[in-house]
């Protein structure tokens, strides 16, 4: 019995390091989630975007949001200068190319735009490097945004304008959580300890 015990102690203690580390790795990510609302002649929809915080922070209104005109160039390799291409005052979407996305941004940023996402097909942030001696330099809006819906901008038309802006998300403090757990488990573990010596 007290071998069982151990057992279903190591396995909640286990679980508890778990939680503890899974909600420590995801608040150490240095992106954020915004809303990227596009506007044609005929149509308006919004998207979702992952954008780096640490290069130009967004409005939480979209009141308070600029317009921008989006630039397709994501069939053009930025890791050079593309003469033929005018980002200046517009917020550009590109492919990855064969350099870093900060070397891309920094020439989109150094003709005038004001942002760059990425079209991203994994939606993962893990393989974007960003430590670069040129990320020191950039200024302008730098993201990621999905596959699905950089085809849609691209139906929408030639001119869209967009207005880039993040809403406040809850703030809400898993350490807390994590403490409010534990204290269960221990509350838990002393009155099942507690009944097995009075009836043993």
């Amino acid at each position: 019995m007290a071998g069982s015990s151990r057992t279903v102690c190591s396995r909640i203690v286990v679980s508890v390091t778990y939680i503890f580390a899974l909600f420590k790795i995801s608040s150490g990510t240095t992106n954020e989630y915004g809303v990227l609302a596009a506007e044609s002649s005929t149509e308006k929809e919004n998207f979702c975007i992952i954008y780096f915080k640490e290069f130009g922070s967004l409005p939480e209104e979209k009141s308070k949001a600029e317009f921008h005109i989006l630039l397709d160039d994501s069939k053009l390799d930025w890791c050079e200068d593309h003469p033929e291409s005018d980002p200046n005052s517009k917020v550009v979407l590109l492919s990855r190319g064969n350099c870093s996305i900060s070397i891309q941004a920094l020439n989109i940023q150094e003709r005038g735009g004001k942002g760059v996402f990425f079209i991203t097909h994994s939606g993962k942030v893990a393989n974007i490097n960003l430590n670069d001696t040129a990320a020191d330099s950039i200024n302008i809006t730098l993201g990621l945004i999905s596959e699905n819906s950089a085809e849609r901008l691209k139906e929408m038309g030639n001119t869209v304008t967009i207005k880039l802006f993040a809403p406040q998300s809850i703030n809400f403090d898993f350490s807390l959580l994590i403490i409010w757990i534990i204290a269960m488990i221990t509350v838990s573990i002393g009155s099942y300890w507690s009944g097995h010596i009075r009836f043993a």
